[in-house]
């Protein structure tokens, strides 16, 4: 059992992001203007950590069960009935951390050209995380997170086309 400490895990994810960037730099000439666009998903990445992994208790084995014993909600807006000291908070924040990561993947990464790709690939992204967070004592993986990240992303990457359809009407 260990805890993702914060400053360690992003500290973590920063050298694994410079050693693959430097790795691809050595086999294609770096483009400083798709390097700093892909900073931009650096930051959505460390952004998403910083809420829904940093500082949880890494632990397949429930201290107190002696078994593993995932947290999982598979009950669709729970929410709206199961209400606690900052689940509004809660709401608004799962679905705004999204937005940035819905309108800056299909603006870095060329395959995600339509609205659907973009937002299925940021409803794996979410997925991913609330399957990982099962592996997290403290967390909670919930289909509530599932549905209000996606909607999120939907919402980032429906102004992300609106603003590409847009610039290629003024053209």
């Amino acid at each position: 059992m260990f805890i993702l400490h914060e400053a360690q895990s992003i500290l973590a994810i920063t050298i694994i992001w410079i050693l693959v960037r430097l790795f691809i730099a050595r086999i294609h000439k770096p483009d400083i203007k798709r390097e700093l666009l892909l900073l931009l998903v650096y930051i959505c990445i460390i952004v998403v950590f910083h809420f829904t992994m940093a500082g949880s208790t890494v632990c397949l084995i429930d201290p107190e069960l002696h078994r593993f014993a995932p947290k999982l909600n598979l009950k669709a807006f729970n929410f709206l009935t199961d209400r606690y000291d900052g689940w509004q908070r809660n709401i608004i924040g799962n679905f705004a951390m999204f937005i940035p990561v819905g309108f800056v993947w299909p603006l870095v990464f060329k395959k995600l050209n339509t609205y659907g790709k973009a937002v299925s690939a940021c409803f794996l992204y979410t997925l991913s995380i609330e399957i990982l967070q099962l592996l997290l004592y403290e967390r909670t993986s919930d289909v509530d997170d599932l549905i209000l990240n996606t909607a999120g992303a939907a919402i980032g990457a429906g102004i992300w086309f609106l603003i590409k359809k847009s610039r290629k009407s003024d053209r």
